[in-house]
């Protein structure tokens, strides 16, 4: 009897062991798959509100998070259509299944303009990894004229159209942005008495009877001495923008002329233009077009060594955009226009062989585009016009070394500015370097300067810059 039952048990054990090892295995793949499952999932992916109504976008929690997050809901059109306030979750909070709801609220401006579009956007705050580095997929909103009755999405090809109407309002709020970020990277340098050379700009910092000041102020003759100068810039601008890669070149002209009205003032009026192509994810999404500024400036010794600059400049432009939508080439174009308003303080004085500059700064960027139509050959869309605007303060130092080359000086210098974008609530902080030189003769000077912008930030700009100022 013993002998016979052996097989039966060793069977018997086999397949235990059997079981036991897919019960393992079973665990491993259902693990892996909620690995493999976004932290969060959004629903639903398109929807229709009226004006007057209102409608619900739901966040369900695949993992547990770690740490509190915060999950915070944008509108791309608040004109039309409001989201609710941001949620946070603690991780004690936290239920398999637990859903986070965000209202949209539509918003009826009594204005019979037709039907619009809106994106809803998430930004994810967190300590926790898995959550802070992601980004939840974004929602498409048809937002109904007042009185309209609601259209079935499906079957009609609205969810394409909209898809096409939020990649160029993406596609135009990355250019302007990326125009922004380029112009703050490769800002004029000529407009300033403390970044010119002394020569070039008939202006000296160590006078201290102010009698080289005045002597420069006499130079042409009349009293006023005239002073032409000209840069050109590249800039490269790399940065995300609701989860998506966008990539930008710059190219960046200026000219401007001004007089020294008299001994440590000058007054003047710049014009520049750009060239700007920026570029999507994918392949043959494209946006690109050019634009005109001009505008005042002033350049002001308050006190030995110490030197006020204000700029302000107006602009008009043009844009070509194309991007492809469900397997369609949609194109359009739209019309922008931007105003810069700067102002700063910086000194100049001097330490042994060295020049040290200290700089303090504001700046105000504000871009718009006009609102604009697309087309693929079968549909005409519309596109609603958008502003993008930067506000930056910084705060850093500049240091030169002047050295002479006979009839020549070549004056090397390197810098480092820490920016605050004032305009922005979290990860507002980045820092700028920048080195350069410049080589003066006579009245003239001529310099290259590098910049980068952005370091420890995802938004980085690069530039290069080449400056000639003559005085006459």
């Amino acid at each position: 009897m013993r002998a016979g039952l052996r097989p039966v048990r060793m069977a018997a054990c086999a397949l235990m062991v059997a079981a036991s090892a897919l019960g393992l295995a079973g665990g491993a793949a259902i693990n892996a798959a909620r690995a493999a499952l976004p932290p969060a999932l959004t629903s639903p992916d398109f929807l229709t509100v009226s004006e007057d109504g209102t409608a619900a976008i739901t966040l369900t929690l695949t993992q547990a998070p770690t740490a509190p997050v915060t999950f915070q809901a944008t509108s791309s059109n608040s004109g039309k259509i409001t989201v609710s306030e941001a949620q946070t979750i603690a991780p004690g909070d936290f239920v398999p299944g637990l859903t986070l709801t965000f209202t949209l609220t539509g918003v009826n401006d009594g204005i019979a303009d037709g039907d619009r579009s809106a994106g809803i956007t998430f930004v994810v705050t967190s300590a926790d990894t898995t959550y802070g580095r992601f980004v939840p997929a974004p929602v498409a909103v048809r937002i109904l004229d007042a009185g309209a009755p609601p259209e079935e999405a499906e079957g009609d090809g609205s969810m394409a159209k909209m898809l096409a109407i939020e990649a160029f309002t993406g596609a135009s709020e990355g250019y302007l942005t990326a125009r922004l970020m380029a112009l703050s990277g490769a800002g004029p340098r000529s407009t300033s008495l403390a970044r010119r050379g002394t020569a070039a700009s008939s202006f000296s910092f160590t006078a201290k009877d102010g009698a080289a000041n005045a002597a420069a102020y006499a130079t042409a003759g009349s009293g006023y001495a005239l002073t032409l100068w000209s840069e050109a810039a590249y800039a490269g601008t790399r940065f995300d923008m609701a989860g998506d890669r966008v990539s930008g070149d710059h190219l960046i002209a200026r000219a401007g002329a001004d007089v020294m009205l008299f001994p440590g003032l000058i007054t003047g009026l710049m014009a520049e233009g750009d060239w700007t192509s920026t570029r999507g994810p994918r392949d043959g999404d494209e946006v690109k077009g050019s634009e005109g500024r001009v505008g005042p400036y002033l350049s002001a010794q308050l006190e030995q060594g110490i030197v006020f600059d204000a700029r302000a400049l107006w602009g008009w432009g043009k844009a070509e955009a194309r991007q492809e939508v469900s397997g369609a080439t949609y194109e359009g174009s739209f019309h922008t226009e931007s105003l810069l308003l700067e102002a700063g303080l910086s000194g100049q004085f001097e330490a042994a062989s060295l020049l040290i500059r200290p700089e303090l700064g504001i700046m105000y960027a504000g871009a718009s585009q006009d609102d604009f139509s697309i087309a693929n050959g079968l549909d005409e869309l519309s596109v609603d016009g958008q502003t993008v605007e930067r506000g930056e303060a910084s705060l850093g130092l500049v240091i030169a070394r002047p050295v002479d080359l006979g009839s020549f000086t070549l004056t090397p210098y390197a810098g480092a500015h820490l920016l605050i974008d004032v305009l922005k609530h979290d990860d507002n902080l980045s820092s700028r370097l920048q080195a350069g030189f410049t080589l003066e003769k006579g009245a003239a000077s001529l310099g290259l300067h590098l910049g980068y912008d952005g370091l420890g930030t995802e938004a980085r700009t690069v530039t290069a810059m080449l400056s000639f100022t003559a005085t006459f």
